[in-house]
C-alpha cells in the first residue's frame, strides 16, 4: 500500500513540475507505516528497482549528463555585475537604482520596475568602460577611435562630432549620432531602433555613411515664382473704366504685398489680393474714351518686382467697349417735367458709376444706374421738340445715335 501511494505521488509531482516549469526535479521516497507521511527534497533520485520500467526516462533520471531535459528559469542577466557587461547582452538592461542587471527592453525591465533604467549604454559610467564600437556609439557623450592595426582594439573616448575631448584620434573618429543631453530613456529607444545604422557605421572603414544630402544653404533665399494669369472675368467693360475684374492664376504671393495689375501699360485704379491665386482690380479708363470702337489691352500681374508673361491670348485680354444708347422710352412728355425715362443700351458699366443724363440742355433728375444695359431718370421742366438724350460718364459723352 505504501509503495503504490509513493508511486502515485511521484507521478503527480513530476507532471505538476513539468507544467509550471520549475527547477530540476527532485523526489525522495520516504514512507512511514504509522503515519503514511511523504516528503520532497531537492536531491537527485537514485536508481531504484522499485520504479516501473514504463516510467519516462527523464522522470527516472533527471540528470542533465544523460541528455534528459531540465527546465531552467534562472535570470540570464543576474550574473552580470556591472552596467558595461550587462548592456553588452541584448537581453539585458541595467537598473542603477538597485545596481542590478535585469531582463528588459528600451522601455524598462520585464519582470520588475526600475526608477533609473538604462539600456544599450551606461549613463553614469565613463566612456572608457565600453569595449565595443556599437556600445560606445550608443552613449550620446562618447565616440569611438579605432585601433591603428587590425589586431589592435579601439578605444571609446568622451567627445563630440569634432573629435575626442581629451586626446587625439585620426580621421576615422565616429561619434554617437544621438544628441548630447538626450535623456537616457529616449536615447535607449533611439539606440535600439537604429541598431542597424550603428552597426554599419562601426563596420565602415571611414566610420561615416553619407545617407542624407547636406542641408540647403539658407543664406540664399529661394527664387520666387513668376506670376501667371490663367483667366479673367469679365473680359470686357465700358471705355470709362470702373470695371471690377477678377484675375485667376497662380504665384500671386502668400499675403498682400502691394501686388499690382496692369491694363496695358497703366495700373488698375485699385488692386486687391484675395489669395495666392486670385486678384481683383478696378480698370482705369481706356486710353481714348472718345473712340467709338472696341479697344483691347493685355493684363499683366506684378508681384515682388516679378511680372507675368504677356501671351496675347484671349485668357489675358481685356476689351474696352464704347457705351451705346439704343432706345429711350417714352419719347415725349409734358413740359412741367417729371417723366420717367428708361434708357437702354450697352456697356453702362457693372456698377453705379454716377452717370449724368441730359435731355437737350436740361439735366435729368434722380439718375439711377439699374444694370449694364439700363439707366433711369426723371425729366426736368422744359419745352421744345427733338431734344437729344446724352449720357456723361467719367468725362466722356455718349449721345443717342
Amino acid at each position: 500500500m505504501t509503495a503504490k501511494l509513493s508511486l502515485r505521488l511521484l507521478s503527480v509531482c513530476c507532471v505538476f513540475s513539468m507544467l509550471v516549469s520549475t527547477c530540476a526535479l527532485a523526489i525522495t521516497r520516504k514512507a512511514d507505516h504509522a503515519g503514511h507521511q511523504h516528503s520532497l527534497a531537492p536531491t537527485t533520485v537514485e536508481p531504484s528497482e522499485a520504479l516501473p520500467d514504463d516510467l519516462p526516462r527523464d522522470m527516472r533520471n533527471p540528470d542533465p549528463s544523460d541528455g534528459s531535459m531540465l527546465v531552467d528559469n534562472s535570470d540570464p542577466c543576474e550574473t552580470y555585475s556591472g552596467c558595461g557587461e550587462c548592456n553588452q547582452d541584448p537581453r539585458c538592461g541595467w537598473c542603477a537604482a538597485n545596481a542590478k542587471c535585469m531582463v528588459g527592453g528600451p522601455e524598462g525591465p520585464k519582470l520588475a520596475k526600475c526608477a533609473a533604467w538604462s539600456k544599450e549604454f551606461c549613463e553614469a559610467e565613463s566612456c572608457a568602460t565600453y569595449k565595443s564600437c556599437m556600445g560606445c556609439l550608443a552613449d550620446p557623450y562618447c565616440g569611438w577611435c579605432p585601433g591603428e592595426g587590425e589586431d589592435e582594439e579601439g578605444t571609446c573616448m568622451e567627445g563630440s562630432g569634432g573629435g575626442p575631448t581629451d586626446g587625439t584620434c585620426d580621421a576615422s573618429w565616429a561619434h554617437s549620432p544621438v544628441r548630447k543631453g538626450t535623456n537616457y530613456k529616449t536615447a535607449s529607444v533611439l539606440d535600439a531602433t537604429h541598431k542597424a545604422y550603428l552597426r554599419e557605421v562601426c563596420e565602415s572603414p571611414t566610420k561615416k555613411i553619407g545617407y542624407a544630402k547636406p542641408p540647403p544653404d539658407n543664406s540664399v533665399p529661394p527664387s520666387a515664382k513668376v506670376p501667371e494669369i490663367l483667366s479673367i472675368v469679365p473680359k470686357f467693360g465700358p471705355n470709362f473704366g470702373s470695371t471690377l475684374v477678377t484675375i485667376t492664376g497662380r504665384w500671386y504671393g502668400f499675403m498682400p504685398n502691394n501686388q499690382t495689375v496692369f491694363v496695358g501699360d497703366r495700373p488698375c485704379t485699385s488692386t486687391t489680393w484675395r489669395s495666392e491665386s486670385v486678384l481683383e482690380c478696378v480698370t482705369p479708363p481706356a486710353k481714348n474714351t472718345l473712340i467709338d470702337q472696341q479697344q483691347q489691352e493685355q493684363l499683366m500681374v506684378e508681384n515682388n518686382m516679378l511680372f507675368s508673361k504677356i501671351t496675347n491670348g484671349e485668357d489675358t485680354t481685356f476689351s474696352y467697349r464704347p457705351m451705346k444708347i439704343k432706345s429711350v422710352s417714352p419719347m415725349h412728355g409734358p413740359t412741367e417735367g417729371g417723366t420717367i425715362l428708361t434708357i437702354t443700351g450697352e456697356n453702362f458699366g457693372y456698377k453705379d458709376h454716377s452717370p449724368e443724363v441730359f435731355v437737350g440742355k436740361y439735366p435729368c433728375m434722380g439718375v439711377q444706374w439699374m444694370s449694364p444695359t439700363t439707366i433711369q431718370c426723371a425729366t426736368a421742366p422744359g419745352v421744345g421738340d427733338d431734344n437729344e438724350v446724352t449720357i456723361y460718364a467719367s468725362g466722356a459723352t455718349y449721345p443717342l445715335p
